[in-house]
């Protein structure tokens, strides 16, 4: 093997290696691989971009069509990033977190959702093993591996500064995916099954309550919300648990579906309509599958998009904007 190759398959390595620690963290099983093939559409879907975070410092953008099928993709490497979690696109802007240099990276995604002029920020220290990160009301919320919350301001720019601990250290079990609407900010309280519903002033995080989504949680890791409903990827039995969202951030009506057949280790999941887009680091895929009225999540097939998905962790959709 030529000295260039055995380079990245090393890095390569070492980046999954990283995700496979964060994996311990989160109580399920060793690491794997595979591949599926083949996606599901549904209707009330729009046209976009999906951008996926790759465990070998990669993002992976893929054209979305009208009826919410995943198209053409493309991969561009991230030199500067080291072991990715979750990701964010807002604005025209892509915030990646990186849990090997305890930090949040910000690219610029153009309309194409192409990435580029990645940059990682001055967090001041305040940030350990990020995985989870949302914008909301001009603050980035990222949530750390010593089970805190930081708060970051974002500049007019949407550089992150003055970045602190909206709650302290151990405040969370293992906090991942994040979730924020109408000044709640929803914490995926991995450890324990839970979800944390915190109220979010000027960065501050106070009030918390404490959801177990009816019993329908389990180890519950990437989180969004879209049209009242918060969206919840479930690693240890391959679910998604859908509720919807009452008042003061109360999870109503919850209803899980399991589909071990097509999701492996869903690290996130994205909405785009009635399609959900669920990231698989156990078999390099993002699987699609689409959610009903009701909650249930139904039809659910997984695709690799070639060998372009790599223990794929963050997953996001990007609306077209209609001009």
């Amino acid at each position: 093997m030529a000295p260039l190759a055995k380079h990245w398959v090393r890095r390569r390595v070492a980046r999954w290696a990283s995700l496979c620690a964060a994996a311990a963290a989160l109580a399920v099983g060793g690491c794997g691989g595979g591949g599926a093939s083949s996606t599901s559409v549904a209707a009330s879907a729009g046209k976009g971009h999906l951008v996926v975070s790759n465990g070998d410092d990669s993002v992976v953008t893929c054209n979305v069509l009208g009826d919410g099928s995943i198209d053409t993709c493309r991969l561009v490497q991230v030199e500067s990033l080291d072991a990715p979690g979750s990701i964010e696109v807002v604005s025209g802007r892509a915030y990646l977190t990186d849990l090997a240099d305890h930090g949040v990276l910000v690219c610029t995604v153009d309309d194409r959702g192409g990435i580029t002029d990645c940059e990682t920020a001055e967090q001041g220290g305040a940030l350990v093993a990020p995985m989870g990160v949302i914008v909301a009301d001009a603050v980035l919320y990222a949530s750390g591996g010593d089970g805190a919350v930081v708060a970051c301001d974002l500049a007019a720019g949407g550089t992150p500064r003055n970045c602190r601990r909206a709650l302290p250290a151990g405040t969370f079990a293992n906090p991942l995916g994040l979730a924020a609407q109408d000044g709640l900010v929803f914490v995926a309280n991995q450890a324990a099954s839970t979800i944390e519903v915190c109220v979010a002033s000027a960065g501050a995080l106070g009030g918390c309550t404490t959801s177990d989504a009816g019993g329908t949680l389990a180890r519950p890791t990437g989180l969004t919300i879209a049209d009242g409903r918060l969206f919840v990827t479930n690693v240890v039995d391959d679910s998604i648990t859908v509720c919807r969202i009452g008042a003061q951030g109360s999870l109503d009506g919850c209803v899980k579906s399991a589909h071990p057949e097509a999701l492996a280790w869903p690290l996130d999941v994205a909405v785009n309509g009635s399609v959900l887009y669920v990231s698989n680091a156990h078999t390099h895929t993002v699987a699609t599958c689409t959610v009903h009225d009701d909650g249930r999540v139904t039809d659910c097939a997984a695709g690799a998009a070639g060998d372009l998905f790599l223990h794929p962790s963050g997953v996001a959709f990007v609306a077209e904007v209609r001009r």
